[in-house]
Formats: C-alpha cells, sequence, structure tokens
C-alpha cells in the first residue's frame, strides 16, 4: 500500500455536491484511510474568466499502481460528468494525482509529483491541512513552509459548508 494525495476541483453546478460525489465515487475503488482536508474557495487560475471554484484534498492508500490510478479517476471524472473543452476551463470535477508516496514518475501520461503543485495555493493550502510536515520528492521545504513561500497570488478562502 503507497500513501496518495490528490486535489479536487469543482467550478461548475452545485460545486460542493461535485467534490461529494467525487469523494464517495472515490472510495468505491481500491483505496482505504481516507482523509479530506478543508475545502477553500479559490480563483481560477490560467483562464480567469469563469467561477470561483471549490477546492479540497484527500489522502488515501492505495495498491494500485500510478497509472492504474490514473485510469480509475479519468473513468470517475468521465461518469461524473466532465467533459474535456479546454484547458485551464470549468469544469464539473477535476482530480489530480499530487503525490505517490515518495515516488517520482514521467512519462507522456502523467508526472509525478504534480509539476505545477508548488505554484498554486489551491493546492498547498488543503496538502498543508493533511500532511505540512511532508518533504515532497524533489523539495527541500514541508508543504507548510512551501504554502508560506508560494507566489501565487490568487484568493483563497476556507469555504463555509453550504454556502454556495
Amino acid at each position: 500500500m503507497v500513501e496518495v494525495l490528490c486535489s479536487l476541483g469543482s467550478n461548475l453546478g452545485n460545486r460542493e455536491l461535485n467534490l461529494t460525489n467525487a469523494l464517495s465515487s472515490l472510495k468505491q475503488f481500491e483505496i482505504s484511510g481516507v482523509r479530506q482536508a478543508k475545502i477553500y474557495e479559490t480563483e481560477p487560475v490560467g483562464l480567469k474568466e469563469q467561477p470561483l471554484f471549490l477546492n479540497t484534498a484527500v489522502l488515501f492508500e492505495t495498491a494500485l499502481a500510478p497509472l492504474d490510478l490514473l485510469d480509475t479517476i479519468l473513468e470517475l471524472e468521465k461518469q461524473l460528468g466532465r467533459v474535456r473543452r479546454e484547458k485551464w476551463g470549468p469544469r464539473i470535477i477535476d482530480i489530480d494525482i499530487i503525490l505517490f508516496g515518495q515516488e517520482r514518475l514521467e512519462n507522456e501520461r502523467l508526472i509525478i509529483p504534480h509539476p505545477r503543485f508548488q505554484e498554486r495555493k489551491f493546492v498547498l493550502a488543503p496538502m498543508a491541512d493533511l500532511i505540512p510536515q511532508v518533504i515532497p520528492p524533489g523539495s527541500s521545504f514541508t508543504v507548510a513552509q512551501l504554502l508560506e513561500i508560494c507566489e501565487d497570488q490568487s484568493g483563497i478562502s476556507v469555504f463555509t459548508t453550504g454556502v454556495s
């Protein structure tokens, strides 16, 4: 079993319900020990003219190999209504594998750790809720330190459940 951290985001429809449905669906697969971070409301990165996102992170253990987990996540996104139209565009659900234990992987389908996680507060803040003292592969800093030094100026605030 390996510990995996995934980032989840939604900015279309009932964003909170989309995250809840994604987490429930993930639990149906070969994972255990699921822990979820707080939910944050965040400004979009990249394509700015779109609704605000809700973002969170989940930490769990799995026996799946990285590419098998990726295939599972892509199928899950599709089942939940994700349609890939444009890079950084609006989406019902987005699930990214950020960390896969201390593994480093780079191929045409998947890069672990996620190549831009250190640049994004919407990923780092939920990570810091779950694993603040972990030093990600290839880094000299803990997740909490990475959040502290992150230069991302996008707005981010803790989301109050039930208000969307």
